[in-house]
């Protein structure tokens, strides 16, 4: 009686936790508000050898003022590339778990990785609910070492498979013209900016002049690194055209944008600490005496709005830059009616910008010394501020500073539209020209559409919610058919898991249950089981696969080599001694093939194939996605159909051929299943329920045959005498399950063994003193991929020098506590 009461007590318990859970729910729904994530990857570096880790530290942020968010806590990053038909090919993928919007993982590069670029991709379930215009993406590019093999390893195999390629449509050269404020007026002096790109869309230069209908010249133009601006008065009906050379040689004539009869046009001049702001019109345009509108937004907020009256042609409004948020900003002139008559973009520099202070405990070190380095975030008035941060040691011979940053990245490269040329040298203080190129940039390269003005759209549908954690899914039906048990109470105990351990809820309607925020790495034994309200032992619960988010489709764009040739042998040759040094082995699996004899026996009869071409699936983590074997089936097989039958409403997996519909036999790690087609439908439908509802991560390999019987013998019930039935199709489905699979005591409990979060690395240090002859020339020296500094804004990060004498450079990039964005770097020389 006692363990009775006690049974009850904690079924109690989780009747309880359950409304809790459901109360919690319904609290956060009301709560829900739209508002957007970005995400940024910093990468050790961009071009690896085959063989290497790609090393990753993820910062989660609010896309209107780049402060760390805690709204997600699940992230997706993929390694794609583009096989030979031009389609996406995952390479690698993984799951990272977010804290406090901070997280990091890596990627293994196979020895045999093909050479080219590949497309780096990162984003949260929530961004999904607008499309990929909030999805991080960079170029990595992986190198060729087939290249060295004559000097490093004879033995190492070179890489094998279809170059990925990520290419466009060919055009011609092309000059497009952007007068300033989207159009030129009649008679009002305007700012022109042009952008000249070759076949291939990269900047070519040329040189030339614009002419008038007449055939004189207005003014001199030419380029460098394809743009440039020039200043034009345009008359009404005139025709302009631009003509000179390309720099490979090829002439060319473009026609100028026509000018407007009427409007209103926007003229930017930055100058010390303000914004001058010159809106003119023309006498045509009767705004004289008129108001106007200029309007100021910063990635969907409205900064300021200021009216202003036409006392004359010009009017000149003054802004401090001090007034105004760091980044991209938008400014738009209205006319009186409320009708936008230009737009233009501005770059504010971060004036509230922190400052990272490195010092190291020597000037200069030693091959294979130990070095300690002292950072220190402040703000503008040298105040400690905490900081989160990712910092990394790299050999700056072999690599170059990454093309996209932390702050390129953030407050340009993911604000305007299309591939921006070495995005951080707009950024690169030693530049002194980078606001004037940068200046130029905005007038040509256009801004994203991105979803800001959908902030007050409350039609906007959300489909995708913040995912705060792993999510199990799964229903509860009865044993021996198809229906559902609503209220059933389902219980979770997830011994790994992070926190909490135990969770409860109850099936809907439909007998399916979810548990969310679970938060567990690597490989984790769950127990599930499914009892009554009145705590007896219920149903078949059957649980379905994890991160069913699907794969973010990346863009085609032009094949760009990011290093030079002369260090790819380098960096190729210095990967093979890091493997070396670090002693460790691959183990190489002999591929299981499947034999296609020509006669198979079943259990009640032997077929042949009769030269049907099996259906042969690998399957890959890539189709973990699929939410259960009968899912992936039905999309993987091109035989495959799921038909409801009409008299018990139950949708089964069935092959059609020549009029019929043929449901499938199945062997199981070469075992076939003991039932057949005069089997009760019942005894079929809870085999079919055993397998078809199976999680694709417990499946290796699926093979589908069609067969012909051949006559089969049985006795007749009229006669008693055996009797011969005519020759059939069969279809069998071959399943390679892996070990467990099946493992389970009570059709209402579940024992499974799942893949949780990636559980990322730990990079490797060789211990070398300096006494060692072994040499050490790895190209990423050090790798950390979470500091957080104490509340003075400090922290200390200790590693030894690599073996060679060459320069060190130290990139740290990171996020204020407060959003502050921190994009350093420096070097030090080992001698």
């Amino acid at each position: 009686m006692k363990n009775i009461n006690t049974y009850q007590k904690n079924i109690l318990l989780i009747l309880l936790c359950t409304t809790f859970f459901n109360l919690c729910q319904a609290q956060e729904s009301k709560r829900n508000v739209l508002f957007f994530e970005k995400v940024y990857l910093h990468t050790d570096r961009e071009v690896y050898a085959p063989g290497e880790n790609i090393w990753f530290s993820a910062y989660l942020l609010n896309a209107q003022n780049n402060a760390l968010v805690t709204t997600s806590n699940t992230l997706y990053v993929t390694l794609k590339s583009k096989n030979h038909s031009n389609q996406d090919s995952l390479v690698l993928k993984r799951i990272i778990r977010m804290d406090n919007g901070r997280g990091f993982g890596d990627f293994s590069l196979a020895d045999s990785i093909p050479a080219g670029l590949y497309k780096l991709s990162a984003w949260t379930n929530w961004m999904r609910n607008f499309g990929n215009e909030f999805v991080f993406e960079k170029d990595i590019q992986v190198l060729d070492n087939g290249k060295i093999v004559a000097k490093a390893d004879k033995n190492l195999p070179k890489a094998k498979g279809v170059t990925p390629q990520y290419t466009s449509a060919v055009t011609k050269e092309n000059i497009y013209f952007f007068p300033e404020g989207g159009s030129l007026i009649d008679s009002v002096m305007a700012l022109v900016a042009f952008k000249a790109v070759d076949d291939l869309a990269k900047p070519i230069d040329f040189e030339g002049a614009v002419y008038d209908s007449k055939g004189e010249s207005v003014t001199e133009i030419s380029s460098k690194a394809g743009l440039g601006i020039f200043m034009l008065q345009p008359l009404l009906n005139e025709n302009y055209i631009a003509k000179g050379t390309f720099s490979n040689g090829k002439t060319f004539t473009y026609p100028l944008p026509k000018a407007l009869a009427t409007g209103i046009g926007l003229h930017v001049i930055e100058k010390d600490s303000l914004f001058n702001f010159i809106i003119s019109t023309n006498t045509k345009s009767q705004n004289i005496g008129k108001y106007g509108v200029i309007l100021l937004k910063s990635k969907g907020k409205v900064i300021l709005k200021k009216e202003f009256q036409f006392q004359n042609i010009q009017t000149l409004i003054r802004i401090s830059k001090k007034d105004l948020p760091n980044g991209i900003t938008t400014v738009t002139i209205f006319d009186q009616s409320g009708k936008p008559q230009s737009e233009r973009l501005i770059y504010v520099e971060n004036h509230q910008q922190l400052k990272l202070n490195i010092t190291t405990d020597k000037a200069f070190y030693r091959p294979k010394e130990e070095i300690q380095v002292n950072l220190k975030v402040t703000d503008v008035k040298n105040s400690p501020v905490k900081s989160f941060l990712s910092f990394v040691a790299v050999d700056s011979s072999l690599a170059d500073l990454n093309r996209i940053n932390i702050a390129s990245y953030l407050q340009l490269s993911s604000e305007i539209k299309g591939t921006i040329e070495n995005p951080q040298q707009y950024f690169n203080k030693q530049n002194p020209n980078r606001f004037k190129q940068l200046d130029l940039l905005l007038l040509t390269q256009g801004w994203r559409e991105y979803l800001w003005r959908r902030l007050a759209d409350t039609t906007l549908k959300i489909s995708h919610i913040p995912e705060k954690g792993i999510t199990l899914s799964g229903s509860v039906k009865h044993n021996f058919s198809e229906k559902p048990i609503a209220n059933a109470n389902v219980s979770l105990f997830a011994n790994g898991a992070t926190g909490d351990k135990l969770f409860a809820t109850q099936t809907d309607s439909l007998g399916k249950y979810y548990i969310d925020g679970l938060k567990f790495f690597g490989k984790q034994t769950l127990r599930l089981n499914s009892v009554s309200g009145k705590g007896k032992n219920v149903g078949w619960i059957i649980l379905d696969s994890l991160f069913k988010t699907k794969p973010y489709q990346v863009e085609a764009k032009t094949v760009e080599q990011i290093v030079a040739n002369n260090k790819a042998s380098e960096i190729l040759r210095r990967s093979i001694q890091a493997k070396k040094l670090s002693l460790s082995d691959t183990i190489l699996l002999n591929e299981i093939k499947v034999t296609d004899d020509k006669n198979v026996r079943l259990f009640d009869r032997v077929a042949s194939t009769f030269g049907y071409k099996p259906e042969d699936f690998t399957v890959t983590p890539k189709d973990y996605d699929y939410t259960n074997l009968m899912h992936y089936i039905l999309h993987k097989s091109s035989q495959a159909r799921e038909f409801t039958n009409p008299e018990d409403g139950i949708s089964r997996l069935v092959f059609p051929y020549m009029g019929k519909n043929f449901q499938p036999r199945f062997v199981i790690n070469n075992k076939e299943l003991p039932f057949t087609d005069n089997d009760p439908q019942y005894m079929r439908d809870d085999y079919y329920n055993t397998y078809l509802t199976l999680p694709m991560n417990k499946v290796e390999r699926v093979v589908i045959k069609h067969l012909l019987s051949s006559a089969q013998l049985s006795l007749s019930e009229e006669t008693g005498m055996s009797q011969s039935t005519a020759a059939d199709d069969i279809f069998v489905i071959y399943l390679y399950l892996k070990p467990n699979a099946l493992v389970k005591t009570k059709p209402n409990a579940i024992l499974e063994e799942l893949d949780g979060y990636y559980q990322a690395k730990t990079f490797y240090q060789p211990k070398l003193s300096a006494d060692n002859p072994a040499p050490d020339e790895r190209t990423t020296i050090f790798w950390n991929p979470y500091i957080i500094t104490n509340e003075n804004g400090e922290a200390k990060v200790n590693f030894r020098n690599p073996s060679s004498k060459t320069r060190i450079r130290l990139i740290i990039e990171g996020v204020g506590e407060g959003g502050g964005l921190i994009n350093h770097y420096q070097t030090y020389d080992i001698k």
